[in-house]
């Protein structure tokens, strides 16, 4: 007979209790069944007394935690399966993992197996679990396997252990080899870059002394791995070449797929803090708890408890320095292996697998987008990833605005390569209408014009703010425009970066109306048409300006406001234009959203237009389905 205290830790038992039992499924098949379970500590011992190992061990190991096992003590037992379990003491703030070392026996069926905690990102420990993550994808995970990789332009040959300094290596093509590359923030002033003057001497060597601390430590993980070369960006592409950075920005894709292991140093915010000298959560722990044990098998193992970082610590959405930097987010998902030098621990990403040190990440790890980028099956899927991704992506600092596109262009290959679909200026052209249904979320008054032309207005990428999608192409939708034509024109060599100019025309139900603004905390604003007040999402400040319409008349119209200089504030009255967009339907229920366009006259082309914003209704009683057609140019 089970235990009725503990169940035995088995998670089939725990969960088919009702009493004192919960049971949580995770939405996504990455994801463990968990069962968590409140157990009393007098229960506990009370179970130990009568005979229960498992009771009497967790009995014992509060008390080696020092935790206070009055009778009315609780701890909350989470079990997942298949035998996992973990102790969390409430009154403690204390998470507490069973486990077995790695290389013994399981203590039974099903337990965590695992080094112990790394103390700090270059200890010992840290290096064992990297070689344990790097076995276990290398002999059983068939995704992330490689043939032998075409090398880089350039690469880094790191030497041998002791070496006083590095070189930089030009390859021929079709040169292979494995290689490690190296996802990290800059910082404002990088130490060492190389450009045209030094590209000689940097072949003859690098002196190790003058690289900053974080490139360093990558050198020494490359070294300690038995990998000859290492690829990093401020070392490999000359940064004063406009020619060479173009052509190398356009090659990111293949340089961080085709790479052995991208190491990703997250805690360290510039080129000079480095990462191998952060201590982890771990160093302040106590020492962990063990006991001999012996399993249902018969052979002789250890049991072990040990502190780990709590469960919330896994769930939470990293704020570390590197995951706040928009080049780095295609540096991670275009990886097929990630380690991530963390704030609490090393975390290993591949196409397979997420895990962390204490292996927690298996079951509360947010996934970010590392395996389903890369494992792309059809067009519908990459454009459903593409608006994920840019919900993090426009979120991200970048120091060059005019990188915004180039950031991004590697992720943008891999779905073109996919689909086979036309780029323009970050949106797909197999799936514009949808691409273009883009808003700034409401309230971002603070959102100007940027100074300089870096995108088309209908492209996300002329805009500094975060986005969201109006349209859901799985939900039921009715389009009310149609593309005529669109072109766009790149500027330099990477097809999928920088952009010198592109145009759209559409063609649909065009309505002038007046804007209506509402001054306040939040400044809002509306589109007033047909006596009908239509909420208007606008994509900027917005500014007025004389310009002159198509009969050479002088008319006051509305344009995004430049960055920093605001000449006259868009105010009631201005003359904007709504494009009928198309209806989207609720559901369930009889609600429908008339959706429209905002559009304001052009700056720079007379007859040609500028988009503002996004606008919608509820309650819209006009004629826009049957009004009159006409074909737009939007810049």
């Amino acid at each position: 007979m089970p235990c009725g205290v503990c169940l035995d830790l088995n998670f089939e038992l725990a969960s088919s209790t009702l009493e004192d039992t919960r049971t949580l499924k995770a939405n996504t098949s990455s994801h463990k069944n968990l069962t968590t379970r409140l157990l009393k500590a007098a229960k506990l011992k009370s179970a130990a007394h009568r005979g229960c190992l498992k009771c009497d061990a967790i009995f014992k190991a509060l008390t080696h935690f020092g935790v206070d096992v009055n009778d009315q003590s609780l701890v909350l037992m989470r079990l997942s399966t298949p035998r996992e379990c973990v102790l969390l003491i409430p009154s403690e703030s204390l998470t507490i993992q069973l486990y077995t070392p790695a290389g013994e026996p399981p203590a039974w069926q099903g337990i965590t197996q695992c080094n112990a905690l790394s103390a700090s990102a270059g200890s010992p420990e840290a290096y064992d679990f990297i070689r344990c993550c790097i076995d276990r994808c290398d002999n059983y995970h068939a995704p992330c396997k490689r043939g032998m990789p075409y090398l880089p332009t350039r690469v880094i040959d790191v030497g041998q252990q002791h070496d006083v300094q590095v070189r930089l290596v030009e390859n021929m093509p079709g040169s292979t080899g494995p290689y490690i590359a190296l996802s990290y923030c800059w910082g404002r002033t990088p130490a060492v870059t190389m450009e045209t003057s030094n590209l000689h001497s940097m072949k003859q060597g690098i002196k190790l002394s003058v690289l900053p601390r974080t490139i360093q430590d990558a050198i020494t993980v490359t070294r300690i791995l038995g990998i000859q070369y290492i690829w990093i960006d401020a070392l490999c592409i000359i940064q004063d070449s406009a020619s060479d950075w173009e052509i190398e920005s356009s090659r990111m894709a293949s340089v961080y797929q085709n790479a052995y292991l991208t190491l990703a140093a997250a805690t360290a915010a510039a080129g000079s803090e480095g990462f191998l000298h952060h201590n982890h959560l771990s160093a302040d722990y106590p020492p962990s708890f063990k006991m001999n044990w012996c399993n249902e098998q018969g052979e002789l193992s250890t049991l072990g408890f040990r502190q780990i970082p709590d469960g919330e610590i896994h769930e939470e959405i990293a704020f570390d320095p590197l995951s706040l930097r928009a080049w780095t987010l295609q540096e991670r998902l275009l990886s097929r292996r990630v380690l991530t030098y963390s704030e609490n621990e090393l975390e290993w990403h591949c196409l397979t697998q997420k895990t962390c040190e204490c292996q927690s990440m298996d079951k509360f790890g947010s996934s970010v987008y590392l395996a389903s980028v890369m494992a792309i099956k059809e067009p519908k899927e990459a454009f459903l990833k593409w608006h994920q991704l840019l919900a993090d992506y426009c979120t991200r600092a970048i120091t060059f605005t005019q990188d915004k596109l180039p950031a991004l262009s590697g992720i943008a290959k891999v779905i073109q390569d996919n689909t086979g679909s036309g780029y323009i200026a970050g949106l797909w052209q197999d799936n514009l209408l949808v691409d273009l249904t883009w808003t700034v979320p409401s309230g971002k008054d603070e959102v100007c014009a940027l100074p300089e032309y870096r995108a088309p207005t209908f492209s996300w990428a002329s805009v500094e703010s975060a986005i969201s999608f109006r349209i859901d192409p799985h939900k039921p939708w009715t389009p009310g425009v149609t593309i005529v034509g669109v072109k766009s024109e790149a500027l330099g060599k990477n097809p999928l970066g920088r952009v010198r100019s592109a145009e759209m025309e559409l063609r649909g139900c065009l309505f002038e109306a007046s804007l209506v603004y509402s001054p306040g905390i939040t400044k809002r604003y509306f589109a007033l048409w047909n006596n009908e007040s239509i909420q208007f999402l606008a994509d900027t400040q917005l500014e007025e300006f004389n310009t002159v319409r198509d009969d050479g008349q002088s008319i006051l119209s509305v344009r995004r406001s430049p960055l920093g200089s605001i000449a006259q504030p868009a105010q009631t009255g201005a003359s904007i234009f709504l494009l009928y967009y198309g209806k989207t339907h609720q559901e369930t229920g009889s609600v429908t959203t008339w959706n429209f366009l905002v559009l304001g006259r052009s700056t720079s082309k007379l007859g040609c237009f500028e988009r503002l914003g996004w606008a919608f209704s509820d309650g819209f009683a006009g004629h826009a389905e049957t009004a009159a057609q006409t074909t737009v140019t939007i810049l």
